[in-house]
């Protein structure tokens, strides 16, 4: 057993709209979130041992800020302007933000600062990359704070012709993925200064199935932890998220988990927690980045861990093969699909019978239509290119050379 207890990104957070209820309070605690984007007023009820984000809404000024920074006093741990979606008038945004950053150590207040809100996919959004720039190369922020889209959870498990699964990628993972994607952004604010993501204001429209949400919820939260994100914000509770986009909230409106979602963000977060981006040597059009992709999937390090997460996004179940270049020792696997969440330990992995045929480090996996897995293994040798690709499984893997022995075979790198 390996039990790290060191501080990691991304964050599970959560974003209060108005003040919470110390009963809300320990709801979130007992899902594993660890920080709270709050308005600074309300930073006081935060219980002790948890970090707290306390932002400054507008209008904006010198007086304003100093308010704030009183009322958070040594609570706070991040700060930053904040402004509803919508409102482009952000004169000032570069300059307050750079006082708040010369203002927190004059009052004492250890807390970094993190950028004025991105609004990807809105007009605003290139002036916005501009002043998060440009705070970041001058080393004002420590993050910089991106909302990615309103979200519309995919709706469609599978699609059939007759009795045959429709080919391709279904059109609402699609979408989900083009709303989902924070490259474009990343890239650009990165040109100018190399920062890590918040992302938060995650919000969504809801499917009306709590398995499909949680699914949904599971492709953004992978494809934002790729991006290198410091943390992962969700609205606490319906009244928090604006009316109609409260997919992805982790209360219900009786103050309890909401179901598929809640569980689905505390599983993954422990999950991505710690983990570091590491690039696909391989890719094709049906297994990759893609929008379109019918696997996709990312992969990351942790320590001496090798992590890769994958999901179907086909109508049809997918048996594929994930190809190693250094031996596992053990492997976790976190499966979320139709049934919820599921978790499989293997303390002493061992290759197949079919990898050992082909000659090839292989572990077979097995998809259903819509489902994620995340495998994690501890690796003998773990280095960059600890993947060597994902392809499909073929019908019958050929055994006519003979059994190699993939334990004492040297890596393959």
């Amino acid at each position: 057993m390996r039990l790290y207890n060191d501080p990691s990104y991304p964050v599970p957070t959560a974003v209060w709209s108005t003040l919470p209820t110390a009963e809300a309070m320990d709801a979130m605690a007992a899902l594993g979130v660890g920080m709270h984007q709050i308005p600074a007023a309300a930073a006081e009820v935060v219980p002790a041992g948890q970090q707290v984000m306390g932002l400054v809404g507008q209008p904006w000024s010198e007086a304003s800020i100093a308010e704030a920074v009183a009322a958070v006093g040594k609570r706070a741990r991040f700060m930053g302007l904040g402004h509803d979606r919508g409102e482009v008038a952000l004169d000032g945004a570069l300059e307050l933000t750079a006082h708040m950053a010369e203002a927190l150590p004059k009052a004492g207040v250890a807390a970094w600062v993190v950028s004025p809100p991105i609004d990807v996919g809105t007009s605003a959004a290139e002036g916005q990359i501009a002043t998060a720039g440009a705070l970041g190369a001058d080393g004002k922020i420590i993050s910089v704070n991106v909302r990615p889209p309103v979200a519309r959870a995919a709706n469609v498990w599978s699609v059939s012709v007759g009795k045959k699964p429709l080919a391709g990628a279904l059109s609402s993972w699609a979408d989900l993925a083009r709303q989902s994607d924070l490259t474009e952004t990343a890239n650009a604010v990165r040109a100018q200064a190399r920062l890590p993501l918040l992302v938060s204001d995650i919000r969504g429209v809801s499917s009306g199935s709590a398995a499909m949400d949680a699914l949904s919820l599971a492709r953004i939260m992978i494809t934002s932890a790729y991006q290198g994100s410091t943390g992962l914000a969700l609205f606490a509770r319906p009244e928090d998220a604006p009316e109609g986009e409260d997919a992805f909230c982790l209360l219900d409106s009786n103050g309890e988990p909401r179901p598929g979602v809640a569980e689905v963000f505390t599983e993954l977060s422990r999950e991505l927690a710690g983990t570091v981006p590491v690039t696909a040597l391989v890719q094709t059009e049906e297994i990759g980045f893609g929008d379109n992709a019918e696997i996709g999937f990312r992969p990351f390090m942790r320590r001496d861990e090798g992590i890769v997460a994958l999901y179907n996004n086909t109508s049809g179940s997918a048996d594929l093969l994930v190809e190693v270049r250094t031996i596992p020792l053990d492997l976790h696997t976190l499966t979320i699909g139709a049934a919820g969440v599921r978790r499989d330990y293997s303390p002493t992995h061992r290759f197949s019978e079919e990898a050992h045929a082909m000659g090839r480090p292989v572990i077979p996996v097995k998809l259903e239509p819509g489902e994620v897995t995340v495998l994690s293994m501890q690796m003998a040798s773990i280095h960059a290119a600890w993947l060597a690709g994902i392809e499909y499984a073929p019908d019958k893997p050929k055994a006519d050379g003979p059994v190699i022995d993939l334990i004492h075979a040297p890596d393959r790198r």
